[in-house]
């Protein structure tokens, strides 16, 4: 009989152009595994503009539904490029609100292991891009006070790609030992 192994899951948090995708790309190459990329980018440019408070909510379920679904074709891990609390500092950063039942399901969410990008790196304009560089600062402070807030350990990723790749590997391989 086959052992069935749980996937761990593996949020990579931090402020836009933290490269966050770059790592979840990496590593998900590395782990030979699937990667669940940020509903809110893909939303933003399937509806040719930024998302809008009303959008919160759909934008929250589809990245709950792309984590399950891609959950069943992992690899032992799955690296998501963000999170629900992501979904919720954004909302409230760029909509004063959020709605509650994002709210309700960020604070359920759980995952094996937190790594949060640091702004270490140059910023890169990207099509679709909600923030200003300044803003980056500001997130990442805001992203530290929720993690304190919720209780929540993380591993700070910084340096080159090669360096935020050669720790982050290391905090998932003490994950899966």
């Amino acid at each position: 009989m086959e052992e069935v192994v749980a996937v761990r899951r593996v949020a990579i948090v931090g402020a836009e152009c933290t490269g966050k995708t770059t790592l979840v790309r990496a590593l998900a190459g590395h782990y030979q595994t699937v990667w669940v990329t940020e509903c809110a980018r893909e939303f933003a440019v399937k509806k040719k503009s930024l998302p809008e408070i009303a959008d919160v909510v759909e934008i929250a379920r589809g990245q709950m539904e792309m984590e399950t679904s891609f959950a069943a074709k992992a690899n032992r891990v799955l690296f998501c490029d963000t999170n629900l609390m992501m979904t919720v500092l954004y909302s409230e950063y760029y909509f004063g609100e959020c709605p509650a039942a994002v709210r309700r399901a960020a604070e359920e969410e759980n995952y094996d292991l937190i790594l949060f990008t640091q702004d270490d790196i140059p910023w890169v304009p990207e099509p679709m891009q909600r923030s200003r560089p300044e803003a980056r600062k500001t997130v990442q402070e805001l992203i530290r006070l929720e993690l304190n807030r919720r209780h929540i350990e993380c591993i700070p990723v910084s340096g080159s790609l090669e360096e935020r790749l050669v720790s982050s590997i290391q905090a998932v391989e003490n994950l899966l030992s």
